[in-house]
């Protein structure tokens, strides 16, 4: 089990306003990176810190609901909670296009920022940035699909729900563009 959902089931379990406040700034040492990478790029640069605080607020003030188990659940559940603030985002401003992602370059930071969570050795790195410049000059639909689900860590029904398709579309499609991906790379 993680630190971040061991930290999660302590702070649900500490009555103390003094340890629930410690606990609360742990969980969110370990949490924002992951946040931070997952709204960077979905909204326009100069709101991406706002959309991003108030994600953490909403997380932080909802913490006491979350009730399951598992860190990809807690993980989920945030994820969440950062779609809605970055819909609400659009909605606010009736922004009807979203941003382009962001090019390799400015988002490998962020990569490493979350390799606590999601390790990558330096192999993978080089040859994950090869695919990913194939799909980008070749098919850049695929990219965006790949990129949520392997880097994102986005699992099928939250990338279907994103797109508004439905499950086994959305399952397709990366299997789909994953063939299309190894293809390019051999």
């Amino acid at each position: 089990m993680s630190d971040l959902i061991k930290l999660v089931r302590t702070y649900r379990l500490t009555s103390g306003i003094a340890g629930r406040l410690r606990l609360s700034d742990e969980i969110f040492v370990l949490l924002e990176p992951q946040l931070r990478f997952f709204i960077y790029g979905k909204v326009a640069p100069q709101d991406e810190d706002d959309v991003l605080q108030e994600t953490m607020k909403a997380v932080a003030t909802s913490l006491d609901t979350f009730n399951k188990s598992s860190h990809d659940d807690f993980m989920k559940w945030c994820r969440g909670i950062a779609r809605h603030k970055v819909h609400d985002y659009y909605h606010s401003r009736k922004i009807g296009e979203r941003m382009q992602p962001l090019p390799p370059e400015e988002l490998w930071p962020m990569v490493d920022a979350t390799a606590q969570t999601m390790p990558m050795s330096a192999g993978d790195k080089i040859d994950l940035a090869d695919a990913m410049k194939l799909l980008t000059s070749r098919k850049p639909e695929c990219y965006d699909f790949l990129w949520k689900h392997f880097i994102t860590g986005l699992d099928y029904a939250e990338i279907a729900e994103e797109l508004k398709v439905n499950y086994d579309a959305a399952r397709m499609k990366i299997v789909r563009c994953l063939e299309v991906a190894q293809k390019l790379v051999s």
